[in-house]
C-alpha cells in the first residue's frame, strides 16, 4: 500500500506492508514462489536449487527412486511419499541448505518483508482482531525494525521438518489440494511478535 503525506512544504511518500491477524490465527504467509524464480534473486547454485526441489516436492520421491538416486527403504520410510522434510536429508544435505540460508539470511530477509525497488516497503502495519472482546489493535513499526525483529534468532531445521530462517519459516507450500502450486516454497512469520517489540 502507498501512502502519501501532504505537508506545507512537501510530499513524502511512504510504502506499507500491511499484516492481518486474529488472536487464535497468527500465521501468515510473507511470500510464495517457484523455487526457480529465487534463483536470480539470490544466486541459488544448481545443488541447493535440487534440494529445494526435493523439499516441496517439485522433484518427488518416486522419481528419485526410479532413477535410483534413493533405495526403496529410504522412500518406505518418508512420512509424506510427495516430498522430503528437512529432517529426512541426509547431514551433508541439510547442512547445505542450512548454511546457504545462513549466508544469504538479510538478503532474504530483506526480499521477502521488505522487497525491492519502487514496491519497497518502509513501514510493517500489524492489525490484531480480538473476537472475544470484538476489538482490533494494531502496531506500526519500521521496516527496518520489523526486519530484525523476525529475523532474530539462528537458521535451523523446525521440529516439524521445516526451517526457521530468525522468527521466519520456510516451508513447502502446500494446501492446493493436490494441484502443482503446492509444491511452491512459502515463507511465513507470525505477524503478532510485533506487538511483543
Amino acid at each position: 500500500m502507498k501512502v502519501t503525506i501532504t505537508l506545507k512544504d512537501a510530499i513524502s511518500v511512504q510504502n506499507l506492508s500491511i499484516k492481518k491477524a486474529n488472536n487464535n490465527a497468527d500465521y501468515n504467509q510473507v511470500d510464495k514462489r517457484w523455487v526457480r524464480n529465487y534463483v536470480e534473486m539470490w544466486g541459488i547454485p544448481e545443488n541447493i536449487v535440487n534440494l529445494l526441489e526435493i523439499f516441496c516436492g517439485k522433484i518427488s520421491p518416486k522419481q528419485l527412486l526410479e532413477e535410483g538416486k534413493i533405495t526403496k527403504q529410504k522412500y518406505e520410510s518418508l512420512r509424506d511419499k510427495r516430498r522430503f522434510f528437512m529432517d529426512e536429508f541426509e547431514n551433508k544435505d541439510k547442512k547445505l541448505l542450512i548454511d546457504f540460508f545462513k549466508k544469504n539470511k538479510l538478503l532474504i530477509i530483506t526480499d521477502i518483508l521488505k522487497g525491492r525497488e519502487q514496491f519497497a516497503a518502509d513501514w510493517m502495519l500489524v492489525t490484531k482482531y480480538d473476537r472475544r472482546k470484538d476489538e482490533t489493535s494494531w502496531v506500526l513499526a519500521d521496516i527496518n525494525k520489523a526486519m530484525s525483529i523476525f529475523g532474530e534468532g539462528e537458521v535451523r531445521v523446525s521440529p516439524r521438518g521445516s526451517i526457521f530462517i530468525g522468527r521466519i519459516t520456510l516451508q513447502r507450500k502446500g494446501g492446493d489440494g493436490g494441484r502443482e502450486t503446492g509444491d511452491m516454497l512459502q515463507f511465513k512469520i507470525r505477524p503478532c511478535d510485533l506487538f511483543r517489540y
